[in-house]
């Protein structure tokens, strides 16, 4: 603002105004200048009308630059607040320059989650090559385990004697004495288990043989294969990418002896599907991936009513079917349980009984796996 004798421009444009409005003399002389001085009574109310309209004008003027020195003010205050020290101005520079920075360290954590998503990917790929070796190399042992034994026979119920007539004692049908081929403890195993499943198929008047370790449909020629497995690793890490979380599981008691550890978790399960994903999603869980055996047994009445059940020993021969003899007998029902157990020096037949017992405290922590 320009500043004169004192008073702004504005200040003195408002006295003059008031000045006018307020003096008769002015009024005249600015309407009746181009007269001689004499005055004309018949025009004094004009005069009187015109000068109430100056002085309404003037007010209405006064009031609008009264409202505009107050938004200048208002104005004077905003500008103060933008470009002042930790001003507006200021703080966007500095969120500017910290934007700036975070952006650098996005790009940098973009390249290298880039870098470790490769690294990734090329474990994943080994894993799933590694695992196809391994399991061929499994088959290729037993195989040559089966030949190794191919003339062996085991001879079970035989008391020694000293004078014993075997060829004998074999003739007579009433004997004790069983002969039996000498498999590899995973073939035995297996042939476990497939008697059971025989004597199930044999109630529904379903007639099978087992040959080695398959079980045949005597009247179609085909072979019975197991509705669930162990995961391929490529499948777990399907799992842990798109179903994870899918599925709620409770864990059961933790034993440990001897470098041991032991423990069961357990999920709801309907059908062959969901044990299947719930498998896949119990082996994305790192403690139960880096466990030495996860032995599965599962149980379920399907919408038909019809039971289905099913066992995977992962190489712990001998365990899974007392867990699967214990779902049966405490009548567990609509549920999956894995019992995970990671290396250590042999407990014996002991395990069996920690194996049973975390299976059933976990399978008693899920909401329907109760007694049916």
């Amino acid at each position: 603002m320009i500043v004169t004798d004192g008073k702004t421009q504005k200040q003195k444009k408002r006295n003059f105004r008031r000045s006018v409005s307020s003096s008769p003399g002015n009024i005249n002389s600015i309407n009746t200048g181009i007269h001689t001085g004499v005055v004309d009574t018949s025009v004094n109310t004009d005069h009187t009308d015109i000068k109430q309209s100056l002085a309404a004008v003037i007010n209405r003027i006064d009031a609008h630059e009264s409202k505009i020195e107050s938004l200048e003010n208002r104005m004077a205050i905003v500008n103060n607040d933008i470009y002042d020290r930790n001003g507006i101005r200021e703080t966007l520079d500095s969120m500017m320059t910290e934007s700036n920075e975070h952006t650098c360290d996005i790009l940098k954590l973009t390249e290298e989650n880039t870098k470790v998503n490769n690294e990734l990917k090329l474990i994943r790929g080994y894993v799933t090559k590694l695992e196809q070796k391994i399991e061929i190399q499994q088959n290729q042992i037993t195989d040559l385990q089966g030949r190794s034994t191919k003339d062996n026979i085991v001879v079970t119920g035989l008391v020694e004697t000293d004078r014993e007539n075997l060829p004998r004692i074999l003739k007579n049908k009433n004997s004790k004495i069983r002969i039996n081929p000498h498999f590899p403890e995973v073939v035995r195993e297996k042939r476990k288990r497939l008697f059971e499943i025989q004597a199930q198929l044999n109630k529904q008047n379903v007639d099978t043989k087992v040959y080695g370790d398959k079980l045949v449909y005597k009247q179609s020629g085909t072979v019975l294969r197991e509705k669930v497995a162990l995961p391929k690793a490529s499948d777990v890490f399907k799992t842990a990418l798109y179903i994870k979380n899918k599925h709620r599981f409770a864990s059961g008691d933790t034993f440990a002896e001897n470098g041991k550890l032991i423990m069961g978790r357990a999920m709801s399960v309907s059908s062959i599907q969901d044990v299947r994903e719930g498998i896949s999603e119990l082996l994305t869980i790192p403690a139960v991936a880096a466990s030495t055996h996860n032995i599965v047994a599962y149980r379920f009445t399907d919408i038909q009513g019809v039971i289905h059940d099913g066992i995977e020993d992962d190489g712990e021969h001998g365990g899974v079917l007392s867990i699967l003899k214990c779902m049966k007998e405490e009548g567990f029902n609509n549920v999956l349980v894995v019992v995970s157990r990671t290396f250590g020096q042999k407990l014996g037949s002991k395990r069996f009984t920690y194996f049973k017992a975390a299976a059933r405290t976990a399978i008693q922590k899920v909401g329907n796996g109760t007694a049916k």
